[in-house]
């Protein structure tokens, strides 16, 4: 088997909780995380609430850093990167999809400025000519008509907000999507167009997916492996 694009190696996250007046403890949210994550495959990242399940896509987004343990990249530890232009890649590279497909779009700004964006940011075209075509041609990849540039996020579903979000991942060149409970707000009638747009995007492009859930049939559905977390009684 090739090797991972991303892989956890014995993390542990602690959080320091408290402070001021109150007495200053440390939170173990993490306890001992390992697994890896292939090209072209899907994790699915399954337990209870509360388990730590988000924390583990928040660390690999260098959101937090680790308290023990490692995440590499590519065989690199992500804590080696730490110059703006090499951070701005790795999180080119490792996009993360959220739960309310509507609380992560600006519904003051039409979605072609969502997808231009981050097209320009992470100097994704040459020219600012190529925008049209490469806007045309990620809605073609998600599968959404071309007006939809025009529309503000209130006028799509949450189903195509969903798929704008995608987009965007695809936009600026995602190796890796961190899927936090994708589809748990979608309709059920809708959430297997999303997860088939998923299973496009994994098979089509190699992209890796961590699909972060607490429904075993979803996961069942698009993952190749399944790593259960669980939380400890005592946290």
């Amino acid at each position: 088997m090739s090797e991972p694009i991303i892989r956890l190696n014995n993390v542990v996250k602690e959080f320091t909780v408290g402070g001021g007046f109150a007495k200053e403890e440390r939170f173990r949210a993490l306890q001992g995380i390992s697994f890896d994550i292939y090209a072209g495959k899907t994790l699915a990242l399954v337990g209870e609430s509360g388990c730590g399940k988000s924390t583990c896509a928040r660390l690999m987004t260098k959101v937090y850093p680790c308290t023990e343990g490692e995440i590499l990249f590519k065989g690199k530890n992500i804590d080696d990167i730490k110059k703006r232009k090499e951070l701005q890649e790795y999180r080119s590279q490792v996009q993360m999809v959220f739960q309310d497909p509507f609380g992560s779009l600006n519904p003051t700004h039409t979605i072609e400025h969502h997808l231009t964006r981050p097209l320009l940011i992470h100097k994704q075209v040459e020219h600012k000519s190529e925008i049209a075509a490469r806007l045309e041609e990620l809605l073609a990849l998600v599968e959404l008509p071309s007006d939809t540039l025009a529309k503000f996020p209130h006028q799509l579903s949450g189903g195509q907000r969903q798929r704008v979000n995608l987009a965007r991942a695809l936009a600026v060149g995602a190796e890796v999507i961190l899927a936090d409970e994708p589809t748990s707000m979608l309709d059920v009638s809708i959430r297997l167009g999303v997860l088939n747009l998923m299973q496009k995007m994994k098979n089509e492009y190699g992209i890796g997916f961590l699909y972060i859930t607490h429904d075993l049939a979803t996961a069942h559905y698009i993952a190749e492996e399944t790593a259960v977390m669980y939380k400890r009684p005592d946290r």
